[in-house]
């Protein structure tokens, strides 16, 4: 099958569970293909936050993305999971984008939605 390059912008979350009871949260999307090479947003205090911030992720044989949106308190001490998705972008053409609404669960056996995350999708290569 073979590797490749994956081009993902995290635009932005809206409809998030707040875990925070006196403020907004401070959320941030961790995310991987592997998930030896998690890599993460900036936290952004927001009722909805927008991040607009675009990565670059290396892939194998696996072409599914994993993502998981915290509240990120005390310097990121203390992590609230507002929710997890997953994106498979194996039918995905290189040199196409796809924008993706995913809706955030609290587990696989939870699916009541905690909101929902914007992404684009580009096959590099």
């Amino acid at each position: 099958m073979g590797g490749g390059i994956v081009e993902l912008t995290v635009i932005y979350a809206r409809n998030l569970n707040k875990k925070d009871l006196f403020s907004e949260n401070d959320a941030c999307v961790e995310f991987y293909i592997d998930p030896h090479h998690k890599q993460k947003t900036s936290v952004i205090e927001s009722a909805v936050p927008i991040w607009n911030e675009t990565f670059t992720l290396t892939y194998e044989n696996e072409k599914v993305i994993h993502f998981h949106v915290f509240d990120q308190d005390l310097g990121g001490a203390i992590k609230k999971g507002i929710g997890n998705a997953k994106l498979d972008f194996s039918h995905l053409r290189r040199g196409h984008t796809e924008a993706h609404s995913l809706t955030l669960l609290a587990s696989h056996l939870d699916l009541t939605p905690n909101g929902i995350l914007d992404v684009a999708v580009t096959l590099k290569a």
